[in-house]
């Protein structure tokens, strides 16, 4: 799950971090960054998520924040 921002700012959800998570990489290798929209597409994509990581060899990110899952 994710929070609008740093512990001392306005907690507003947004997707403020989402771009860290899929772009926080320093280059060596490509993210997998699945973003699901409902509670169905949760869990379809937690099991997708674990299949990328064990084809690809790299994290999955499993993004989410408080709009997403309404």
């Amino acid at each position: 799950m994710q929070r609008g921002g740093p512990s001392t700012a306005c907690h507003a959800p947004r997707a403020s971090r989402h771009d860290a998570g899929a772009l926080g990489s320093h280059g060596d290798y490509e993210i997998i960054a699945l973003c699901p929209n409902s509670p169905q597409e949760c869990f379809d994509l937690t099991i997708k998520a674990f299949n990328l990581a064990e084809e690809f060899r790299v994290p999955v990110m499993f993004m989410m924040d408080e709009w997403s899952a309404t």
